[in-house]
């Protein structure tokens, strides 16, 4: 009995929908909500994940400053779309599990796709608090093995490598260990990667020629390609809360952000060729 209701409380973790062969074909996803998906598209997976997730949009302005040190908008788009738990939901039990999901997309004149998903599940009733062992095998039988797992005390740490290169243990703890970080909020995570175009110098991409990672001002960033992570905290035999991070290529989301900050440098530049243009077609004082 107790073994059929923690497979029935890591369908709604999981879903059991979503450990379909044709999900599994579809690619790596977290509750049905995958990499790449278009913004109708994600707000559809939300909604065939749960109907009552309370859905956010949050915009970004695309600000570059002129010459005058002033800063010029051009542009605006969703950079994020977050669904979380309401409790004045209807329906919605107060032992029911907190969950948070939040989905990043890039920005123009990249296509509007997501880069980034985070989930979040805190359990709150001790009585549905899913069995970890349970929940690691239903992680390995979805993703199969993980290629890095570290559990130190009640927390557990494990990354997949969806594409890219071979990562050593040491990067592959440091990617895992950056996207799970609970003090770097998801929404400005996107605004962290370096921004990869030809003013960046070749010789910081690289440390010790080993291709996999970049330093850009005082931060470095590991090139893994797309990968999860997942950060499991136990209580006892349980667990009682679940971060999940599906999250694309540091290059790839580098060269999107490439391409936006080119995009403003350009309209920038037309505004005030227009501006200067304009001055210069001012009728004179009369004399």
């Amino acid at each position: 009995m107790q073994r059929m209701k923690q497979l029935s409380i890591l369908a709604v973790v999981l879903s059991s929908a979503c450990l379909s062969a044709i999900a599994q074909e579809a690619g790596p996803d977290i509750v049905g909500l995958e990499l790449g998906m278009t913004q109708a598209e994600l707000v559809a997976a939300i909604r065939a994940h749960n109907a009552e997730l309370n859905l956010m949009e949050h915009t970004s302005e695309i600000v570059i400053r002129d010459s005058y040190k002033q800063p010029f908008k051009v542009g605006a788009y969703v950079a994020e779309v977050q669904a979380f738990w309401d409790p004045r939901a209807k329906g919605y039990q107060p032992s029911d599990p907190r969950q948070l999901i939040s989905a990043v997309f890039t920005g123009p004149p990249n296509e509007h796709r997501v880069e980034s998903i985070l989930r979040e599940v805190r359990y709150v009733d001790t009585s549905t608090y899913p069995g970890f062992d349970t929940l690691v095998e239903a992680l390995v039988g979805k993703y199969g093995p993980a290629d890095f797992s570290d559990r130190s005390s009640k927390t557990t740490q494990m990354v997949w490598q969806l594409d890219g290169q071979s990562l050593t243990e040491q990067h592959l703890r440091r990617l895992g260990g950056a996207a799970l970080n609970t003090n770097n909020n998801h929404s400005t995570r996107y605004h962290l990667f370096p921004v990869i175009d030809e003013t960046l110098p070749a010789n910081v991409l690289s440390i010790n020629n080993d291709g996999t990672t970049i330093r850009h001002g005082n931060m470095q960033y590991v090139e893994g390609g797309r990968f999860l992570a997942v950060q499991i905290v136990q209580q006892g035999a349980g667990v009682n809360f679940m971060r999940a991070v599906l999250q694309d290529s540091m290059m790839k989301i580098g060269k999107a952000r490439g391409a936006t900050t080119k995009m403003a440098r350009a309209a920038l530049a037309s505004h005030e060729q227009q501006e200067q243009n304009a001055a210069q077609r001012r009728p004179g004082p009369d004399i």
